[in-house]
């Protein structure tokens, strides 16, 4: 039988070799608690190339290929050639039996013939034959390797898998340094060495500059350099990350974090583990306001494991990824090209910007396409204030529109000057964060005077989008102004580049620390322990709700009965209406199974209720254990929501707010955010709902108590917190927000919660 295929770490969905860390897939392999450390975020600094030298990979002073090549276009040629083509300055050779002599370089039978040791070896053999040249380059004393060929975990067999797994252990053994296998190399411009059989750098030579290119694809890798070079942008890194057998996505984007030359970071992910510190790199990059581009393909679930449950329905990893990526302050494309326009754009971040824009423009129809299009994408295109009308006024035609957008037509030709005061009035207006200037070519080629000049006097980011082709791009480019030529790429990149620019300031200090209340945790767990004790994987709801109401959470009168006539006491003593409901770890969705009954308003009802349950459960789950029968105060009504906090692979603990009840999964209303999260944060995902209006008085409704909201909210993420290691996930569904912001606030009705 073959190595089972290695597989998204939640879904089991099949993944290319290149989204693989070391152990992930690779059965027995050990694995980390996923999500965040908050005791080493706080103080974080960026990880430097001391704290896990990858010069010798990554910046070599020497290198060596194994199986070099004679043919400038064979794998074991080209990064000899490239040698020669780039003027790389340290030693290299080949290693070849058949040659004395390879492209100019020396050229030796093996590698212990090799009269100096080389910082990298770059290996262009089969799969067959790397994990014996590994040991060699050992013995040698070479401290990293690129290995290209593939044939490893990525094919699913158990030959794969062990032959990886026998690298990986050669790397934890000696400390050697592989980037691989299966990649297609690295780049390093400054450095000029090209570990790589990348055509496109031959095709394409890279601009030297300051984006830093991380890719776990060689096809996107190749692909976000050519869109790159094809806009002029320049790069200090093209890296490859292959299978990523002992130096991961993250480790590459600390290293050229670390290099100041970097710029901005341009990162292609297809998955990641909870193990490879990649959410406290990006917090280190947040801290230092270093740019960040990821483009995520794939789907990781956020608690896939837990499919039964509304929560990992409706809100699978890619939701969990944008929100986490808002939250570390990084920018996310959509595509291949936005990452490129993206990676352009955020070389300008020194410039401010913001979501208010201010629209100038020679075409009344683009002006009424782009207030489209940014108020489409988030952003307010604000009416000017009179007193900033009044100020744009005397600089513009008399037949301009200035309400915003600005038309100022085709009769700019006639007053360039006036141009450069009115778009340096708007420039300077409090009232806007960010102003975009469209026009065609020729005009622009003839206002970049003037745009430059009026720039030259603010920090503010100023845009322009142009139809046709631009002589002095350059120059504009040169000045701090970034130039698109297709309206909705830019327009869309500019929204992104806003939206960021709040993003990051909003969440700089997340995450807070997290002070445990000690008392409070151990009562939990003695809840927790009773239920393992009994071989239960899940409490019933009334132990959940009894965990809930350790961290705050308000909840209903309620009571066990074991029969029909404790039943009938329970329901004297709350008062009526009461609700009954099947008491057992097994059911999670009792109504699907017969096993509620609302509104019971005497003794009769309640012992019909009581035996109708009982007999509906048994004929629909035979095997589930039964602990009794729930009576429970009936809560009055109010908007339902449903709270949930799972267990994501990649960021920890994740709570998700959706409109609740039965109907949850129904409604596409839901917001989440990685843990831990404050009252005010709590606050700020209630207003993100679409439901909201329901609780702040829609069509003269008494407002809801978001006070109340908020502190549940918080308090179930401060559960998440400290429970994190023993609960995989809860789910409150529904809590019931009551009218009236003194009426009591909120209950939580049902719950269900699932143990580690």
């Amino acid at each position: 039988m073959g190595c089972p295929r290695v597989s998204c770490c939640a879904c089991g969905a099949l993944r290319p070799a290149s989204a693989f860390s070391r152990h992930q897939g690779i059965p027995g392999a050990p694995r980390a608690r996923p999500g965040l450390d908050h005791q080493a975020c706080q103080g974080y600094v960026a990880v430097s190339k001391t704290a896990r030298n990858l010069d010798p990979l990554l910046a070599p002073k020497s290198f060596v290929v194994v199986g070099a090549s004679a043919q400038a276009t064979r794998i074991g040629g080209r990064p000899l050639h490239m040698a020669q083509a780039f003027g790389f300055q340290g030693k290299v050779c080949g290693v070849n039996p058949k040659y004395t002599e390879v492209q100019g370089f020396p050229c030796y039978p093996d590698l212990s013939a090799v009269p100096f040791t080389p910082d990298l070896a770059i290996i262009a053999l089969g799969a067959q034959d790397v994990l014996e040249t590994l040991k060699q380059c050992v013995a040698k004393g070479i401290r990293a390797a690129v290995v290209f060929a593939g044939g490893f975990a990525e094919t699913g067999t158990d030959e794969g898998c062990q032959l990886q797994r026998a690298i990986a252990a050669l790397c934890d053994a000696t400390g050697l340094l592989l980037a691989g296998p299966n990649g297609i190399g690295l780049v390093n411009v400054a450095n000029k060495s090209y570990a790589t059989f990348m055509s496109a750098m031959l095709e394409s030579p890279p601009i030297p500059g300051g984006v830093a290119v991380v890719a776990q694809s060689g096809g996107a890798c190749i692909a976000v350099h050519n869109s790159l070079h094809a806009r002029a942008v320049g790069e200090n890194y093209i890296l490859n990350t292959g299978n990523e057998i002992c130096v991961g996505f993250s480790d590459y984007v600390s290293y050229v974090a670390a290099d100041a030359s970097t710029k901005v970071v341009a990162g292609y992910i297809e998955g990641l583990d909870g193990s490879d510190g990649f959410v406290e790199q990006m917090i280190a990059l947040r801290k230092r306001a270093l740019p960040t581009v990821l483009y995520k393909v794939g789907e990781t679930s956020a608690g896939a494991d837990a499919a039964a449950s509304h929560t990992a329905r409706m809100a699978g990893s890619h939701s969990v990824f944008k929100t986490a990526l808002k939250q570390l302050g990084v920018m996310r494309a959509d595509d291949m090209e936005q990452l490129a326009e993206l990676a352009y754009l955020a070389q300008f971040s020194r410039r401010t910007a913001g979501t208010r824009v201010g629209i100038l423009t020679t075409s009344g129809a683009f002006a009424a396409i782009l207030t489209d299009k940014f108020v489409a994408a988030g952003l307010t295109v604000p009416r000017l204030s009179d007193d900033l009308q009044a100020a744009v006024r005397p600089h513009v035609p008399a037949i301009a529109t200035i309400v915003n957008p600005v038309d100022i037509t085709a009769n700019v030709v006639n007053s360039p000057d006036g141009f450069e005061d009115g778009l340096r009035v708007l420039l300077q207006a409090e009232e806007l964060d960010t102003v975009v200037f469209f026009s065609t070519a020729n005009l622009i080629d003839g206002l970049t005077p003037q745009l430059i000049r009026a720039v030259g006097g603010s920090g503010k980011l100023l845009c322009v989008l142009v139809t046709g082709r631009c002589k002095r791009v350059a120059d504009l480019e040169a000045a701090g102004i970034p130039v698109f030529n297709d309206t909705g790429r830019g327009a869309s990149a500019i929204a992104t580049i806003a939206h960021w620019n709040v993003q990051k300031e909003k969440w700089q200090h997340w995450p807070r620390p997290v002070e445990q209340n000690l008392v409070r945790r151990e009562a939990a767990l003695s809840l927790l322990g009773k239920a393992r004790a009994g071989g239960r994987r899940a409490l019933n709801e009334k132990e959940g709700k009894e965990v809930l109401a350790l961290y705050g959470v308000p909840v209903p009168k309620e009571g066990t009965a074991a029969h029909a006539q404790e039943a009938l006491r329970l329901a004297e003593s709350f008062g009526y209406p009461v609700v009954l409901k099947v008491l057992s770890p097994d059911i999670v969705h009792k109504s699907e199974a017969g096993g509620v009954r609302l509104g019971l308003n005497c003794a009769a009802e309640v012992a019909h209720a009581h035996d109708d349950i009982l007999g509906s459960v048994y004929r629909h789950c035979p095997e589930a254990r039964i602990e009794g029968v729930l009576v429970q105060q009936q809560a009055a009504g109010g908007v339902e929501l449903l709270v949930s906090c799972a267990q994501d692979p990649i960021f920890g603990p994740v709570l998700t707010l959706a409109a609740g009840g039965v109907a949850a999964e129904l409604i596409s209303d839901v917001v989440q955010r990685v843990l831990p999260i404050s009252v005010r944060e709590a606050g700020e995902m209630l207003a993100e709902l679409k439901t909201y209006p329901l609780l702040a008085g829609f069509r003269g409704a008494p407002v809801a108590n978001f006070d109340a909201v908020a502190e549940t909210l918080a308090g179930i993420s401060q559960l998440g917190m400290e429970l994190r290691d023993d609960i995989s996930e809860i789910e409150v569904n529904p809590i019931i927000v009551h009218p009236g912001a003194a009426s009591g606030g909120l209950v939580a009705v049902d719950c269900v919660v699932k143990l580690r």
